[in-house]
């Protein structure tokens, strides 16, 4: 267990964002892996146009103990990385599907 789950847990109960009643001895790092999730996407805002990300100063008040600032940039890197993937995967699917559409196009085009 690593000092940084636990932050986010003792923080999101201060600010009473948290959504576990109790911790308990047996799941809890399912609870605090969740807790950390919760938090950093509910403080953190990424602006894919000025490829900017905005976070609470909780994370920045704290770095030493997160394992200082590099370490506080990849944990919000990880967070946000399937979120960009999905985002990248949509992107993806939606250009396939119009280079489909267009080609179909210009096939029924050409032969009438």
């Amino acid at each position: 267990m690593d000092i940084l789950r636990i932050h986010f847990a003792l923080r999101s109960i201060s600010l009473e964002k948290t959504t576990i009643d109790y911790y308990d001895s047996e799941i809890i790092e399912n609870q605090l892996g969740q807790i950390t999730h919760n938090f950093i996407q509910s403080e953190t805002e990424f602006d894919s146009k000025l490829k900017l990300i905005r976070t609470s100063k909780f994370l920045f008040s704290y770095y030493r103990d997160f394992g200082g600032m590099r370490s506080v940039k990849k944990t919000i890197a990880n967070k946000f990385k399937k979120r960009l993937e999905r985002v990248y995967t949509s992107v993806q699917k939606t250009l396939q599907n119009k280079k489909q559409y267009l080609m179909q196009r210009n096939c029924r085009s050409s032969s009438n």
